[in-house]
């Protein structure tokens, strides 16, 4: 399945391969030089598959399902592993960028794609995430179900609003920040939700399980391939919280 998705064919929004995908155990464990290979062949293939802008659409249609008030463990699972997933193949791409505008993402999809009819004509669709992402966090309890979800949304928070370190030490005002921009352009009361929850799960430290299992881990406890790439990003949640908190 990942051959598939770093590949050179494009699959569909609507083709069966994404609930396939996003419903597969990520435990493998992968050298970190098959990591960089597939890195350089999503990103190389990107520009024709369109296959990031189409894994990520997929991920805010399943933190869609994940609002309902009865969630399954495999949506949660999907929510998951398609954070997960775009999390490593964003920070590969940001990392490497060689424009300043970030044509490279590859972001501009067909809207009139068998699938698309659910996707709001009038929204790009670095708004679109950056929408179901930021509704989620602040509309959505960490729970013992929800936490591992809440955990990976904030990861790749953090790759999302990285293209700003790409902009040096004096940002200008033509600077391009795709996932910062459609931030920013979010109503007003949706950004004070998810302050609002941050400062709660800062102040509260809701209970998580101690025992849990997270998708991506193997069976003997190790971390699987994307655990491993993510893993440092995920260390600076409690900083980043603490930062919003102390500009409140």
């Amino acid at each position: 399945m990942f051959a598939a998705l770093v590949g050179d064919k494009a699959y569909p929004i609507s083709s069966e391969f994404w609930n396939q995908l996003l419903e597969l155990p990520l435990t493998q464990q992968w050298p970190r030089d098959r990591v960089l290979q597939a890195c350089h062949a999503f990103a190389q293939n990107n520009y024709q598959t369109k296959h990031l802008a189409k894994i990520l659409i997929h991920l805010v249609w399943c933190l869609q399902e994940c609002t309902s008030t009865s969630v399954s463990y495999v949506v949660y699972q999907k929510a998951i592993n398609a954070a997960y997933i775009s999390s490593i193949f964003l920070k590969f791409i940001i990392e490497n960028a060689k424009t300043d505008n970030w044509q490279e993402l590859c972001l501009d999809i067909d809207k009139n794609e068998k699938g698309m009819e659910k996707f709001p004509v009038e929204h790009t669709v670095e708004y679109f995430l950056m929408r179901g992402v930021l509704h989620y966090i602040g509309s959505v309890d960490v729970s013992p179900e929800s936490c591992y979800l809440h955990h990976e949304l904030l990861n790749l928070m953090l790759v999302l609003m990285s293209t700003q370190l790409c902009s040096g030490p004096s940002p200008e005002p033509k600077d391009v920040h795709p996932f910062i921009d459609a931030a920013m352009l979010q109503d007003s009361s949706i950004v004070v939700s998810v302050v609002q929850k941050l400062l709660l799960n800062f102040v509260t430290r809701p209970k998580i399980p101690l025992n849990g299992s997270h998708p991506v881990f193997s069976d003997d406890g190790r971390p699987g391939v994307l655990q491993r790439v993510g893993s440092a990003a995920g260390n600076t949640d409690p900083f980043l919280q603490h930062k919003i908190v102390s500009r409140i």
